[in-house]
């Protein structure tokens, strides 16, 4: 009898900690992915981020916060292996600078032309 109430009580804990670690990976899956699609500027491959999510070794103690940085290295990581080096996630907190990029992108693409004849040169 005192055997079957220890089995039960360690099933129970099991129970909780499995429930824990799944909100913590709920949690974590929702935090990373707002943090790569960054307000809409960017999209999230949702499969690739369940397997990150997934690769993370949850142990006792850990936070959201540090799931959320195994994971995106690991969505990185992965986003990489299957659409190539030249392929980046994009996760950028500080995208603010997307808009210079694209200026100083265009202004370069200008110059390019006005040097081959196919915009009029300024002066």
């Amino acid at each position: 009898m005192e055997e079957e109430l220890l089995q039960l009580k360690g099933e129970k804990e099991a129970e909780k900690r499995a429930a824990s670690i799944n909100e913590l990976k709920a949690e974590s899956k929702s935090q990373l992915k707002s943090q790569i699609e960054n307000g809409g500027k960017n999209i999230c491959n949702d499969e690739i981020l369940g397997i990150a999510i997934s690769d993370v070794e949850i142990t006792d103690g850990m936070k959201v916060e540090d799931i959320v940085n195994c994971a995106k290295r690991n969505y990185e990581k992965r986003y990489k292996a299957i659409f190539g080096d030249g392929a980046s996630p994009s996760i950028n907190q500080f995208a603010e600078t997307g808009e210079e990029q694209a200026k100083s992108r265009r202004e370069a693409f200008k110059e390019l032309m006005k040097s081959r004849g196919k915009l009029p040169k300024t002066k």
